[in-house]
């Protein structure tokens, strides 16, 4: 028993005299990490994500009308939002498409305008290439949303012109005619139109998790810190420790209890780490609190487990850091924490969804927004990560 007590406050004494240096080393890498994430955000909050994207029009020589139609659409600013609309012939617009130079034509037939004008529903074609593109996917829904709203206006007027026909048909005296009614319905549509963001229900998605870039990237930055402040623990495991663990062993304590002593030292010093982090970044942006730390302790629990693991399995200090610092680059940069997930092809989502990194930095998200799934993946990780590290050198030993 005294052996065990005797290794526990050698722990704990070295966790607090190398955690000076830790925080100190933590303090200026975090100025510089949160600096550039804060640069990063600012980037993102001006940039153009959606790219607008080419869409090419088909319209026959001599109509004018359906011309200048066409230019005052593409020249509002809800379209070109979307979309950049240009005039192209039909040799051209077909052979653009194919080449992917534009990914979407529409071919207005002749005489569009005055048929839409006399009441014939003359269509409109529009050939969207088949890609993974974002901001075609965009165009395609809009597409097909304002095809279902037309369609639903149609249906609207043309019940009215029904049956003002038929209370016609039974010589009941109408207020207005049949043209008369078309004409209202048409000028309801058309303020409809106008008006149509206030028609349509309002949903948000957002590519930050729901909360604003500022907080999304440094409440990243607070996840890469504490990650790479894993390189600092192999202290636990140089000579010198190894050489104690072994006479301890040989004194009899159990060769798990290693094991147990430094994921716990390491998931307490990545607490007090995040209760600085967390603390600090607050007085920048109000969404950080100390409760962000108290809520990820499953993710520094995780954390310590896997530093144990890979430390064990290589079994020196260096080359164990050295491995910690490849994974925490190769996770970063495939994990959709700098570059949000929706963002990246489609290959490297299905890939994000399943790394640590991506899952941690959600569940921190949640944790602010008050809606934090289950612990027990993390917990999971941690445990798995803290028992495989203790066999392995239980049994390498």
């Amino acid at each position: 028993m005294g052996s065990v007590i005797q290794y526990i406050r050698i722990n704990c004494k070295r966790m607090v005299s190398h955690g000076l240096y830790a925080v100190l080393a933590l303090l200026v890498t975090g100025i510089l990490l949160v600096g550039l994430l804060f640069v990063l955000s600012k980037a993102m909050e001006k940039s153009s994500v959606l790219e607008p994207i080419q869409v090419g029009m088909i319209i026959p020589e001599g109509e004018a009308t359906t011309r200048m139609a066409a230019r005052l659409i593409g020249g509002m600013e809800s379209v070109q939002s979307v979309a950049e609309l240009k005039e192209v012939s039909k040799e051209d617009g077909e052979e653009a498409l194919a080449k992917g130079e534009l990914e979407a034509l529409i071919r207005f037939p002749e005489n569009f305008y005055e048929a839409i004008n006399n009441g014939t529903n003359t269509p409109v074609e529009v050939v969207l290439r088949n890609d993974s593109l974002l901001a075609s996917k965009a165009f395609r829904e809009l597409v097909l949303d304002g095809l279902s709203y037309i369609r639903t206006s149609e249906a609207s007027i043309y019940a009215v012109e029904e049956q003002v026909l038929a209370e016609t048909a039974e010589g009941k005296v109408l207020s207005c005619d049949v043209y008369t009614a078309d004409a209202i319905m048409t000028e309801l549509y058309t303020q409809q139109v106008l008006k149509r963001n206030k028609i349509f229900t309002q949903e948000e998605y957002s590519a930050f998790e729901g909360v604003e870039i500022s907080t999304y990237y440094l409440v990243a930055g607070i996840l890469l810190l504490l990650y790479f402040q894993g390189m600092a623990f192999g202290f636990y495991y140089d000579k010198q420790s190894l050489k104690t663990e072994k006479v301890l062993r040989i004194a009899g304590i159990h060769p798990m209890l290693p094991a147990i002593m430094k994921t716990l030292c390491m998931a307490c010093s990545l607490f007090v780490m995040a209760l600085l982090l967390c603390g600090l970044l607050g007085k920048v942006d109000s969404n950080l609190s100390l409760g962000l730390a108290f809520g990820m302790w499953p993710v520094l629990f995780a954390l310590a487990g896997i530093f144990h693991l890979l430390y064990s399995l290589v079994g020196e200090s260096f080359w164990g850091g050295m491995v910690i610092l490849l994974l925490g680059i190769l996770g970063v940069l495939t994990s959709g924490v700098i570059y949000p997930v929706c963002f990246l092809p489609e290959w490297m989502q299905k890939l994000a969804g399943v790394q640590p990194f991506y899952i941690w930095h959600r569940y921190a998200l949640q944790v602010l927004q008050e809606s934090a799934g289950s612990p027990l993946p993390s917990l999971m990780i941690g445990l798995l990560g803290m028992l495989g590290g203790g066999v392995y050198t239980w049994k390498k030993a």
